[in-house]
């Protein structure tokens, strides 16, 4: 493992002048377009007070897929999942509910969802949490792609499942997948929490998700209960990123930082960038 660099220092200043935040602000205006929904709100009840929350997005040239937490999930009849998603197949313009996220035999679609699409392939990948009975939790998966005016998803998977167990085996939390568009493996990043404090894990697939490497701790045991947020990507050359916020002490809160240059296999110390 390397040793740990020096740590730097990252300030973010406002802008110079009141004046220039306007002309900021308005340059950015002119440039964004109508804004359109992405779910069909008339699927929403007013009376239950259905909504959508924690929403994420992957584009492919024109073709555009989106999830969200839904709301409706929570008190239709005919639909048990919590999570939703939609399309486009015109760069954004317009949208198609699609209802639903499959869930054969996973269980029920809860929470977190992100998606993740290969440049290269047009295949998309999203990662979500889900509870297959009141005991337990985990991490699911599912693929699609598009077919002319018309997108399909494939067999939902498990990545990982714990006991709830009052915390003490695991709570999982913060899903995050990246594509690699060169060899199409995907790196999935997320939180456990036990009751002796919280850790960041990391998998991988090299074969578009059908199964889950070794589980590897990225986070210290020192840091247990102070991490949360990571996210994964990927460099230029095939390299791995994870980075994830971690509580320091009193107010030297950071973001830390790992590299992988082995596709996953293992990572080295990396860096953290603190906050102030």
């Amino acid at each position: 493992i390397e040793s740990e660099p020096p740590l730097p220092m990252i300030r973010f200043g406002a802008p110079t002048s009141a004046t220039s935040a306007r002309t900021a602000a308005r340059a950015l205006a002119g440039g964004l377009g109508t804004n359109v929904f992405v779910n069909n709100p008339a699927n929403d009840d007013p009376n239950d007070a259905e909504g959508q929350s924690e929403a994420t997005i992957a584009v492919w040239g024109k073709y555009v897929l989106a999830a969200f937490n839904d709301g409706h999930g929570f008190v239709s009849t005919t639909t048990t999942s919590l999570i939703g998603y939609a399309f486009s197949t015109d760069s954004g313009k317009t949208f198609t509910d699609g209802g639903a996220i499959p869930e054969p035999s996973i269980g029920i679609w809860t929470s977190d969802p992100v998606l993740a699409v290969n440049s290269n392939t047009g295949q998309f990948y999203f990662i979500g949490l889900y509870d297959p009975d009141d005991a337990d939790n985990g991490i699911g998966f599912v693929s699609g792609s598009f077919s002319g005016n018309t997108f399909s998803w494939g067999t939902a998977r498990i990545v990982r499942q714990l006991p709830y167990n009052g915390f003490g085996a695991g709570f999982l939390d913060k899903p995050w997948v990246s594509v690699d568009p060169a060899s199409g493996n995907l790196y999935l990043s997320y939180t456990v929490f036990r009751a002796a404090g919280d850790s960041i894990m990391f998998q991988r697939s090299t074969n578009q998700g059908l199964t889950w490497g070794p589980i590897l701790q990225l986070s210290s045991d020192a840091a247990s209960g102070a991490v949360q947020g990571s996210r994964t990507a990927v460099g230029p050359n095939g390299e791995v990123y994870a980075t994830w916020k971690e509580i320091g002490p009193i107010d030297a809160d950071f973001f830390r930082f790992r590299r992988s240059t082995n596709q996953g296999l293992s990572f080295v110390a990396g860096w953290r960038i603190r906050m102030v």
